[in-house]
């Protein structure tokens, strides 16, 4: 999964380092494939699926087989109990979260 900050064309000409929802966006893009392959991946795959999703607010994405979906994420709040109320199955894996502190962007993983 990868993840690129994108903020409005005329953000730029005011020189702010800062950023938040309120003025950026964060395109993240999701590649998937078969677990067969034991988590490594598969080059030769014809099955990959690929999906672009878009971070308004504080999120945490998670991988469901092939699909990758997004939930609101609250820092305050415990991470398990956020990824088990947002899991469609028990299978589903946490794989980043999009933060914002300080007055930066994070893309950091959500293995913890």
């Amino acid at each position: 999964m990868s993840g690129q900050i994108v903020m409005p064309f005329d953000s730029e000409k005011n020189g702010n380092p800062k950023c938040s929802f309120a003025s950026h966006t964060v395109l993240m893009k999701a590649l998937t494939w078969s677990r067969d392959s034991h988590g490594l991946f598969d080059f030769e795959s014809k099955n990959l699926t690929k999906k672009r999703l878009n971070a308004f607010e504080p999120s945490m994405f998670l991988r469901n087989t092939n699909d990758v979906h997004q939930a609101k994420y609250n820092a305050a709040e415990s991470f398990q109990n956020q990824k088990l109320m947002h899991s469609i199955s028990e299978e589903d894996k946490a794989l980043v979260k999009v933060v914002n502190q300080n007055g930066c962007m994070y893309v950091e993983s959500a293995a913890h």
